[in-house]
């Protein structure tokens, strides 16, 4: 399995942490909820951000108690990175080229958004002094302090270069909404 695809954490053994990979843990779902479900693969589709720039994604089928849950995400230096979509169906039958076109509807919305300038001055706000993203949290030597850290317009940007962001704007008002990862965002 590359390093991008999750398996499913199925608890420890003796010998270690149990992983399962996606394919077996969906078939085992679908054995237990008495469904007839079959893992979708999908080939990865390069999509273009408003600057022109080519974004590849990648995709995980994850059959769940709420339905399924279909991810399309970037692979950069081999690991997930980068822009990451999500859609949730309820209908765990539902057709799977309707999940894929789902789901790339939505990043393609958002692609199609850009939320910081590169300047030479460096990173700034666009005119709409909107930000839209999504939150990791990777403590690692780099963030030792395991301080949250964004990625906006596919970039990740730490806690400190997003205050860096919003400079300039001292006195404006602020709206901070956190939205479950299947939510539609764009």
């Amino acid at each position: 399995m590359p390093a991008h695809e999750e398996g499913v954490h199925l608890g420890s053994q003796s010998s270690g942490p149990y992983y399962s990979c996606i394919t077996c843990f969906n078939k085992e779902v679908a054995e237990g909820a008495g469904i007839p479900f079959e893992t979708p693969t999908f080939s990865p589709v390069t999509l273009t951000d408003a600057q022109g720039n080519p974004h590849v994604f990648h995709f995980l089928t994850r059959l769940c108690p709420a339905g399924v849950l279909i991810e399309a995400y970037e692979v950069i230096g081999g690991l997930r990175a980068g822009y990451d979509f999500r859609y949730l169906c309820e209908n765990p039958l539902v057709e799977s080229l309707h999940l894929l076109q789902t789901v790339l509807d939505r990043a393609n919305r958002m692609l199609a958004q850009k939320h910081v300038d590169q300047t030479t001055s460096g990173a700034r706000l666009t005119e709409s002094k909107s930000i839209k993203g999504r939150i990791i949290c990777d403590p690692s030597d780099a963030n030792p302090e395991g301080m949250p850290a964004f990625v906006i317009d596919g970039v990740r940007y730490s806690w400190s270069e997003v205050g860096s962001l919003l400079l300039g704007q001292h006195g404006f008002q602020f709206k901070l909404e956190i939205k479950d990862p299947v939510d539609d965002i764009s």
